[in-house]
């Protein structure tokens, strides 16, 4: 299965210490470029950033349709509208968000938008460390 996530889903994972838990329930998970440079380039220094430059776990990938990103940009932010955009280009059904809005945006576009909270947590549950 693969996703396509955004940075407050990962940085929060970095914070209780499960990072390790994305390749156990995802085959392939994509990180838009713009989500990366928000938390490793631009964050550098900061809570998660670190932690998620030397995570080899993903590909990073950039939106290719740039109309489709930036008319998403209309109502969410740059990380959450090139989630959505990637998904929608490669196929991808799987798009982990935190924010609301952006959840119900990818719901109206036909995708599977899930939080981080609830899938890792209840996944943890399963199968603790």
């Amino acid at each position: 299965m693969k996703a396509v996530i955004n940075s407050s889903p990962l940085i929060s994972l970095v914070l209780v210490e499960q990072l390790e838990l994305i390749p156990k329930l995802y085959d392939e998970l994509i990180i838009p470029k713009s989500v990366y440079n928000e938390a490793v380039v631009k964050g550098k220094g900061k809570t998660g950033s670190k932690e998620l430059e030397i995570f080899d776990q993903f590909t990073v990938l950039e939106a290719q349709n740039k109309v489709v990103k930036d008319t998403i940009m209309l109502e969410l932010d740059e990380g959450e509208a090139e989630v959505i955009a990637i998904a929608k280009e490669k196929g991808i059904q799987n798009v982990i968000i935190d924010e609301f809005a952006g959840r119900q945006y990818a719901y109206l576009l036909g995708l599977n938008a899930v939080h981080q909270g609830g899938r890792f947590l209840r996944f943890n549950s399963i199968y603790p460390k």
